[in-house]
């Protein structure tokens, strides 16, 4: 049972709140190819009407030009992974994400006015996740 969720509605609140730990969940119409630009930045495709979880975002820009948010959708191994993604610093790509730049993010995704954070669930045990390494990065 969902005790408290929050809707957002800049990207700053979406940042902090992916900072703070918070699974964010938005439905949007949005859609991208299923292969990156040279940069490893998802195009923008053909809209979706669809529900997806925002995962990380890196606003550093030593590996990508511009502010990202990576974001995973639940279709499975549906796209290629993105032709720039260190391992090193991110871990193993989860499969079937995809990283959006800031304006499209805004526009599409906060824009939607669809973001929900939970901040308060009951009724489930915490559930052990394996380590997927140091993430500090792409959390922010």
């Amino acid at each position: 049972m969902i005790l408290a969720s929050g809707l957002h509605r800049s990207v700053d609140e979406v940042k902090d709140l992916l900072y703070s730990g918070y699974a964010l969940h938005s439905g949007q119409r949005f859609g991208v190819k299923n292969k990156s630009d040279r940069d490893g930045i998802a195009v923008q495709g053909s809209n979706w009407n669809h529900d997806m979880a925002t995962v990380g975002y890196d606003d550093t820009r030593e590996v990508y030009p511009d502010c990202v948010f990576l974001v995973a959708n639940s279709w499975g191994p549906w796209n290629v992974q993105p032709s720039v993604w260190p391992v090193d610093r991110y871990g193993e790509w989860p499969v079937g994400s995809f990283w959006v730049r800031e304006e499209l993010y805004a526009k599409y995704f906060v824009g939607s006015h669809s973001i929900f954070a939970y901040c308060d669930v009951k009724g489930v045990p915490q559930k052990k996740l394996p380590d997927y390494g140091d993430l500090t990065n792409v959390l922010g």
